[in-house]
């Protein structure tokens, strides 16, 4: 997908007004990129990635993704981010 299409309701949910500013900025690049891979919000194999391929793809350091948040979670070595647009990106795919 070409752009981030989050209803206002996300931005204004506890989940994101809960978190510290970092929380939210990184997980603004979460989406960012899931969005450009159209990856379901869903990010394979993340765990074992390095800080500079954090930086370089993500635009965010291991140590900020590595904080705890409500934001996203760890599913083994995948990460999965909140709120991910899944049914507009399945409108975009159709």
């Amino acid at each position: 997908m070409e752009w981030l299409n989050l209803h206002t309701s996300v931005l204004d949910s506890q989940e994101v007004i809960g978190e510290d500013p970092i929380n939210r900025a990184t997980w603004l690049f979460l989406l960012r990129y899931s969005i450009g891979q159209e990856n379901g919000g869903r990010i394979e194999s993340a765990q074992s990635w390095g800080d500079r391929k954090w930086q370089q793809l993500i635009r965010v350091t291991k140590k900020e993704i590595m904080r705890a948040s409500a934001l996203w979670k760890w599913e083994g070595d995948a990460l999965v981010v909140f709120a991910y647009p899944i049914d507009r990106e399945l409108i975009v795919k159709n």
